[in-house]
């Protein structure tokens, strides 16, 4: 009789008669200290398990039937000691060699099966004899239940690690051809993935996208391959501690070696099917075309940017000979109308002067013209009429005269007439000129002085010391020095030690500031400046002039004084005419004329005094010379 407790009655003790089960199907809980011990093992295991990544740990994924627990096993009948040694431990337990695909679970079942048979209880085996195969068994399930075991285990199976050579594969079909080829060697290496699924070779028509994700996997392939059992010594045979930490320090250097001939040889995979891939050969083609073709549209470019360069000079070098051709066809026929002009202008003086000729001396022996009150002009002012008259009053006058066949003495007085006309015209074009002139003066000088004045406002303020050194260097440097405002800059520079020093062009505006505007009402001027251009001017006056000024001529000290400014304001590098416009309108009462002459007289004047100072020189020299001599002898 069995005593068993039914959880659906609450754990009531039942009493049974016999071992045989009525149909009533009864709930039976497990209990006793086998059961508890069992179930301590399994909790192990599981603790194992979790503290190790699984060698077929797969991504959410992956199909159930990549990693099915239902994997076949069928436990060997012909199963002894001798046969043990010769077989893996996936075979011990009833599946292939190499247990690929099997689960915990499949192990957990094969394992079960695998005791229940191979029991020393089953086998006959007495007491206290060891039963190879149940030992053989036992072991099997410890290692391949334990994730690292299992790994340096399965790691340590017969494995093919042979890779194609650099000449396999070359072929794009056929037996030999790289898909044929390498395919099987990624699929035979996939073993040892860490992460998976892992991609697959794929075929000619797989996308380079793919094929390139591809070889991407395979050059950062994590592999769980372990070889800590490869190791030359058995660490369970050492004598001692001392021995045994040596045995496990060259076990593991025998492992990392063996790691990196296991890196090694993958990467060495990877570079030989990248090599002869058809489809990479084909993309490092379309890519190196592409890249050709890139270089020839760039040099093409170029080419062409380059002929539109030259053409476009080549374009405007043809516009302009055509301007010049354009503008010199109009100057010479524009010269040719002068040319014409002229000669006219010559022929028709010609015939006026022949005409006059005839006409005075018909006057002079008729007499009948200076009855009638006709006076001709003078030769003078023939001479006038020739340079002034334009060619229409020309033609008048001719017309007035008559011919040579008919002198008419009247004309005469029709030239007298003409000339005082034209007089009066030269007159009026002359003063209209000068109008013009003045005001174009007048503006330029307000504009120059404006700009001196917002120059003159942007720098600092002068000091009174600095002033002062400013009419000391006017006298040490007058009017006519080389590089004067250069050297009166300095002067002030080193007079006063400032920070700041003013430049020469800052110490003309000063100056200029200090004057009367020129054309324009008077300013007050600076009594120490003014002193100091006085005196600078009296020293630089000549005391032997070569020639005398003209009477009409005078100039008084302040005309001096403002020629002398415009002349440092308006430089040389200016054009002759407009400089010299510039410089008279500065002057006022003075034209142009009258300043250029007056320039003229003065650098005479400077170039006389020169000239007589080196003769002094010399003849002082000379005197010096023979007077050593004298008292030498």
């Amino acid at each position: 009789m069995a005593v068993l407790s039914s959880a659906a009655d609450g754990g009531t003790a039942q009493k049974v008669a016999s071992l045989t089960w009525s149909e009533e199907t009864i709930e039976v809980e497990t209990c006793g200290r086998s059961y508890w011990s069992f179930l301590q093992r399994a909790r192990a295991i599981d603790n194992k398990q979790l503290g190790n990544v699984s060698a077929f740990t797969v991504d959410d994924e992956v199909d159930e039937e990549e990693v099915s627990e239902d994997v076949d096993f069928l436990l060997r009948d012909d199963l002894t000691p001798e046969l043990v040694p010769e077989l893996t431990h996936y075979e011990i337990l009833g599946f292939e060699k190499y247990g690929n695909g099997v689960g915990d679970e499949g192990l957990k079942k094969a394992y079960r099966k695998a005791v229940l048979k191979y029991h020393p209880d089953k086998t006959g085996v007495q007491d206290g004899e060891e039963d190879e195969v149940f030992m053989a068994v036992q072991k099997a399930f410890d290692t391949l239940t334990d994730m690292t075991k299992r790994r340096a285990y399965d790691s340590s199976l017969e494995f093919d690690d042979s890779i194609p050579d650099e000449l396999e594969g070359k072929e794009v079909s056929g037996p030999t051809s790289f898909y044929k080829v390498y395919e099987p060697v990624f699929e035979r290496n996939k073993r040892f993935a860490v992460i998976l699924p892992a991609p697959s070779l794929g075929d000619d028509d797989t996308p380079i996208d793919e094929v390139n994700n591809f070889y991407e996997y395979w050059v950062n392939f994590e592999s769980w391959r372990d070889f800590s059992l490869e190791g030359e010594h058995d660490v369970e045979d050492a004598h001692d501690r001392y021995e045994k930490r040596w045995m496990i320090k060259e076990n593991d250097r025998k492992s990392k070696e063996l790691k990196r001939k296991e890196v090694k040889r993958l990467a060495l995979l990877v570079d030989r099917a990248r090599a002869v891939d058809p489809r990479i050969i084909r993309e490092r083609v379309r890519e190196r075309e592409a890249k050709i073709a890139a270089k020839e549209n760039k040099e093409r470019e170029k080419r062409e940017r380059e002929q539109a360069k030259i053409q476009a000079v080549e374009d405007e070098k043809r516009r302009k000979k055509e301007e010049e051709e354009r503008l010199r066809a109009i100057s010479r026929q524009a010269k040719a109308g002068r040319e014409a002009h002229k000669k006219e202008m010559r022929r028709r003086k010609k015939v006026m002067k022949n005409l006059y000729s005839l006409a005075v001396a018909q006057l002079t022996v008729g007499g009948s013209g200076s009855e009638a009150g006709v006076t001709p002009v003078g030769e003078e002012d023939m001479e006038w009429l020739k340079e002034n008259l334009l060619l229409d009053q020309l033609n008048a006058a001719i017309s007035a005269l008559g011919t040579e066949e008919d002198i008419k003495v009247e004309g005469l007085d029709v030239m007298k007439v003409l000339m005082e006309r034209r007089k009066a015209e030269l007159k009026e074009e002359e003063e209209a000129a000068e109008a013009k002139q003045r005001t174009d003066r007048e503006a330029l000088v307000a504009a120059q002085l404006k700009m001196g004045s917002d120059r003159e406002s942007r720098k600092r303020a002068w000091e009174e010391n600095e002033l002062s050194s400013l009419a000391k260097a006017i006298v040490k440097f007058p009017a006519g020095s080389q590089n004067r405002w250069e050297h009166i800059s300095q002067f002030i520079a080193q007079a006063t030690r400032a920070k700041d020093p003013f430049s020469k062009e800052d110490c003309i505006a000063k100056y200029q500031q200090l004057h009367a505007a020129p054309a324009g009402p008077q300013k007050v001027v600076a009594p120490a400046v003014a002193a100091a251009s006085s005196s600078a001017n009296a020293r630089s006056a000549p005391e032997r002039p070569s020639r005398r000024e003209p009477r009409e001529d005078v100039w008084s000290q302040a005309q001096q004084q403002q020629l002398e400014t415009a002349l440092a304001r308006f430089p040389m590098g200016m054009d002759k005419n407009e400089r010299w416009a510039s410089i008279s309108a500065a002057v006022p009462g003075k034209s142009k004329k009258q300043c250029v002459e007056r320039f003229k007289f003065v650098k005479t004047q400077l170039l006389a005094k020169k000239k007589a100072e080196k003769k002094a020189a010399e003849a002082a020299a000379a005197n010096g010379g023979t007077e050593a001599t004298a008292a030498k002898k």
